[in-house]
């Protein structure tokens, strides 16, 4: 049984998705047209109502003059733009987005954003994983918010939860750190969240930045493509990153790492933190495992050593967590 408050939100969150269709519209300056090939968006949402969403990190944020560089993302991204524009580029494809607008990011995706010089951007963002989830990973898909504004109060309310104040969090050591009904309240809240949004979501391709020649190949590299998938089911093993150019790579370690880098953003070391980082925190969060125990299910042998990372990581300490 859910409890009684995560029913109400539940109920009136997919009573919205009946009665209030979010209209998707065109982006601004560029031609946007409907991807046949590409997973239908009634099907993912589909699959994501049921699979329980392991939420990572949720943040409402300003930026002035900011950017990221290219990076293959781990886990998905919906966004929000509460005011202001960016620049968003997944792979090939590129658009200047406004406020109102909502994406959903892939993960596996390559993506990068920028906030021109001079301009800024406040966005509302939840960083999750699903299990199985798969949409196309050089596509982005977004909606239009800016008339009901049902999605950025959803987020609101997610961050509100994520946020959940010290007298609520478990005080028995080895606790999870999030609470059964406050994770089952976010779950309800990002659902219904997701089912608006799928109906009338639409995946875009700007023409206006045609895919090179180098994008084409990079895409196409399968040494990167296997190690990916490896390191995505193996990452937890202490020797991951030799087991991986011992048994996958059928490259020079040199050559791959190069070739790597380019593709995904991010050296092999790195893009195996991230996945642990990741995984860390669903961990902390949802289960009752102790910190010692967290730091050797993802692969490290000293709990001090994987504490200090975490903390460069998420810039709170896996303690603060738990506490």
């Amino acid at each position: 049984m859910f409890p009684a408050k995560l029913g109400s939100i539940a109920a009136s969150g997919f009573a919205q998705v009946c009665s209030q269709i979010v209209l998707s519209r065109a982006i601004p300056g560029f031609i946007v047209e409907w991807q046949k090939e590409m997973i239908a968006p009634l099907d993912l949402l589909d699959r994501i109502l049921n699979t329980p969403p392991r939420i990572i990190f949720t943040c409402r944020d300003t930026y002035t003059g900011h950017s990221v560089k290219a990076e293959r993302i781990v886990s998905h991204r919906y966004i929000r733009i509460v005011r202001g524009r960016l620049t968003y580029r997944v792979d090939s494809e590129e658009a200047s987005l406004g406020e109102g607008t909502i994406l959903f990011v892939s993960k596996g995706s390559m993506r990068e954003w920028k906030v021109p010089k001079g301009e800024f951007c406040e966005n509302l963002w939840c960083e999750f994983d699903t299990p199985g989830l798969k949409p196309d990973p050089h596509a982005l898909y977004y909606a239009d918010d800016s008339r009901k504004a049902l999605e950025k109060a959803a987020l609101t309310r997610l961050l509100k939860l994520w946020k959940f104040p010290k007298h609520l969090r478990s005080r028995e050591h080895g606790d999870p750190a999030m609470p059964r009904e406050t994770a089952l309240l976010m779950e309800g809240e990002l659902k219904a969240s997701m089912a608006r949004f799928w109906t009338s979501a639409k995946a875009w391709a700007s023409v206006a930045v045609p895919a090179s020649d180098q994008d084409a190949e990079s895409r196409a590299h399968t040494s990167v493509h296997a190690a990916l998938a490896w390191m995505e089911e193996n990452y937890r093993k202490p020797d991951a990153q030799q087991q991986l150019f011992k048994e996958v790579i059928g490259l020079s370690p040199n050559h791959f790492r190069l070739l790597f880098t380019r593709q995904v953003g991010a050296s092999v070391t790195q893009h195996l933190h991230r996945l642990r980082m990741r995984e860390a925190m669903n961990l902390l969060r949802y289960t009752s495992l102790s910190i010692k125990e967290i730091a050797a299910n993802i692969g490290f042998n000293d709990p001090l050593y994987f504490s200090r990372r975490f903390h460069e990581h998420w810039d709170i300490a896996p303690t603060g967590l738990r506490k």
